[in-house]
């Protein structure tokens, strides 16, 4: 065998994707990681593909044919026995994941351009992961057709969210967060979507790329930038409390009392800290820029950001300056006040968008359609979302109003959104809390929010109810970006009344309509057969139907539950009805699988179902990605033997009863299905019946 390097091989080139796979030959070698995209990944790539197009579409004529670049694949080239080979060094998970996308979507879309599926089998090789391999090749030859053989968890995975994509048409759904990749998104995919191949240098030391690419310098954030323009409207005098709230709100993982000096919480939140006292932007300005000049350590006048007449000029120290002393100020407590530090379900530019939108006074929309002409709450956008929808550069009165509802916005975000606390339990555990803070002597502690503690007249399962709706919005929507329920939750509570604190019956009667309103965009009666596609029915109809089983069997135990109401329970002792409730909490499960298994061992003398039994809602249940992979062939009996009954959902639970108690077969699934199916269309008559 002869390599040598090519040196016409080394010339970056822009190529379409079709002709990223035309007549070549990648392998990727065994220190690259393992294929590791997850569906959140993957969606993202397809959303942005059918963004792209789209945009290319409202651009005009002349922008019809717009090329969307998706990155770069840099590769090691060298010409083995008169045969290019391209060892990938960086960009493979892109790679792997749009061949994917070529030999799955090509099948389940009718596409007939570009390059055969089967032609592309040998086309990306893995060094060390035969297994891997195999299961490209399988993909490659027989598209959708193969994934229930697929091994390998990622790549399974994977083609899984593809398929789904693709079988998701336009009519299914109009719910705004459903990924739908279509014909004429594969068809620009292959034509316009391009990536950047470089080649790197004959002999180059790839441990001396690899160190220098991962020590990249900190390039300014949108967000910043964004912080900079708004300033620059206000007059000198205002801009370190501008500057102040927004850093304050910019800390996510502490509660926002923490980020302000204790004299200021009192100006802000009120004499224990907990509610909100200022009613309008002028309020809010007037006490901070007060508390600014009567402190020493940082007077006004010395602490305004350099004024610019050209907002894309702005020096990085005008961007980030922190008012002195006032920042140390604000820190100071924060070892004493510390309430532990909280995951967020949203990052500071997505909650951004979220304010804009509050901003503009926009109603929530489950649908794409009723959210035309609407700020965009995908934060690739963010800079282009505030130009054509933000505060006028001319009108400081719009910039001091939106600084006070991204301030009123991060407060209500704390005291009634969940967040998750560390835990030392397993890795898709989810600490799931709802906190307030509240003074303290001199210190801020942290409390349920409707909870309460000890003598406070608090309701634990009023905080639990809640605590619930929410982490079922949360593990079905586990992007940071397009959190249509957020922005339903943070409308709602910004239109309360001012300075009451938030009735939590009130609260959760709301998500529950937000619960049966989502529903209604992806799920009727009237259509039945959306609920009996196998691995195509949507999450979000298994999460829903959990808290309508819990929100039962918890009416059930409480004696509040209608005699008339059939049980969904039915045949199961009371004491599995106690357990399944008492220990039930939403985890991040993606997974839709068969409970009765598509491919069951006929050599062992299990009969395999009819596909339409097999797809059946009753025989469908969601898991956690890593059980999907490893126990999907199982019979019901022996897959139930697996797991921790506790830790999955209560229909798999009712479903492991019932196969435990008796039989798994046609009979049972049906029967269940149809149980199961009357728990949903009473949602949605209670939705009509208002």
């Amino acid at each position: 065998m002869t390599i040598d390097a090519d040196p016409d091989l080394n010339e970056p080139v822009a190529l379409t994707v079709s002709a990223v796979f035309d007549a070549a030959r990648y392998v990727v070698p065994l220190y690259q990681r393992a294929y590791a995209w997850t569906p959140t990944e993957v969606e993202t790539l397809l959303k942005d593909v059918r963004d792209a197009r789209t945009r290319s579409i409202d651009g005009g004529p002349r922008r019809n044919d717009a090329d969307y670049y998706i990155g770069s694949l840099v590769v090691d080239t060298v010409r083995s026995d008169g045969e290019v080979v391209h060892e990938v060094v960086d960009g493979q998970q892109r790679l792997t994941t749009l061949l994917i996308i070529l030999s799955v979507a090509a099948r389940e879309l009718g596409a007939a351009e570009g390059p055969a599926p089967e032609n592309l089998q040998s086309v990306l090789g893995f060094e060390g992961r035969p297994e891997a391999e195999k299961d490209l090749r399988l993909l490659c030859r027989e598209g959708p057709y193969a994934i229930e053989r697929v091994h390998t968890a990622g790549i399974r995975v994977a083609a899984e969210t593809v398929k789904r994509a693709c079988a998701a048409t336009v009519d299914d759904s109009a719910f705004d967060d459903t990924v739908r990749f279509t014909r004429d998104d594969f068809d620009y995919l292959q034509a316009h979507v391009r990536l950047l191949r470089t080649s790197l240098p004959a002999g180059t030391d790839l441990n001396h790329y690899f160190e220098v690419m991962n020590t990249r310098g900190e390039q300014l954030e949108k967000h910043e930038i964004l912080k900079a323009r708004m300033a620059h409207s206000l007059p000198t005098q205002e801009q370190t409390a501008f500057a102040h709230i927004w850093d304050a709100c910019s800390v996510l993982d502490r509660h926002l009392q923490v980020q302000f000096p204790a004299d200021d919480r009192v100006l802000i939140f009120g004499a224990d800290w907990d509610g909100w006292v200022n009613p309008s932007a002028g309020s809010l300005f007037a006490n901070l820029t007060g508390a600014l000049e009567a402190t020493a350590e940082a007077p006004i006048r010395d602490t305004p950001l350099a004024p610019s007449n050209d907002p894309q000029g702005l020096a990085l120290i005008d961007v980030l300056r922190s008012p002195p002393g006032r920042d140390d100020a604000g820190n100071s407590g924060a070892s004493d006040d510390d309430t532990g530090s909280y995951g967020t379900i949203v990052d500071f530019p997505n909650l951004l968008l979220h304010v804009l939108k509050l901003y503009r006074v926009q109603p929530p929309a489950w649908s794409a359609a009723d959210a035309v002409s609407s700020v965009s709450l995908m934060d690739k956008n963010l800079l282009e979302e505030f130009e054509k929808f933000g505060p006028r550069p001319e009108r400081p009165s719009e910039v001091r109003h939106f600084a006070w509802l991204l301030l009123k916005a991060r407060f209500l975000l704390d005291t009634y959104v969940i967040r998750t606390q560390g835990t030392a339990g397993r890795d898709d555990d989810e600490n799931w809390v709802l906190h307030r803070a509240r003074r303290s002597n001199t210190k801020i502690t942290t409390l349920s929010t409707f909870g309460g503690d000890s003598g406070s007249g608090g309701d634990p399962s009023l905080q639990r109810r809640i605590l619930l709706l929410q982490s079922m919005f949360q593990v079905t929507d586990t992007r940071r970006t397009g959190k249509n329920f957020l922005y339903n939750i943070l409308h709602w509570l910004n239109s309360q009344e001012h300075g009451t604190r938030i009735d939590g019956h009130e609260f959760a009667r709301r998500l529950e309509d937000m619960a049966r309103d989502r529903l209604a965009t992806i799920y009727s009666p009237t259509a039945p057969k959306l609920l009996h596609r196998g691995t195509q029915v949507q999450n979000y109809i298994f999460n829903f139907l959990d808290y309508e089983l819990f929100r039962f069997a918890s009416e059930r135990r409480g004696g509040a539950a209608s005699g008339t109401e059939p049980s969904p329970f039915s045949g199961l002792a009371d004491r599995d009805l106690t357990d399944a409730v008492r220990d039930f909490r939403f985890r991040f499960r993606t997974s839709v699988e068969h409970f009765y298994p598509v491919n069951p061992d006929q050599s062992e003398g299990h009969e395999k179902l009819p596909h339409d039994v097999c797809d059946h809602f009753g025989n469908l249940c969601l898991l956690t990605r890593s059980e999907n992979s490893t126990r999907s062939n199982l019979m019901p009996k022996p897959k139930v033997g697996q797991f921790d009954l506790s830790r999955q959902t209560l229909k798999f639970q009712i479903m492991a009863k019932i196969a435990e108690k008796s039989t798994w077969g046609e009979a049972e699934i049906r029967a269940h299905g149809d149980a199961m199916t009357s728990i949903l269309d009473s949602a949605l008559e209670a939705r009509d019946a208002g």
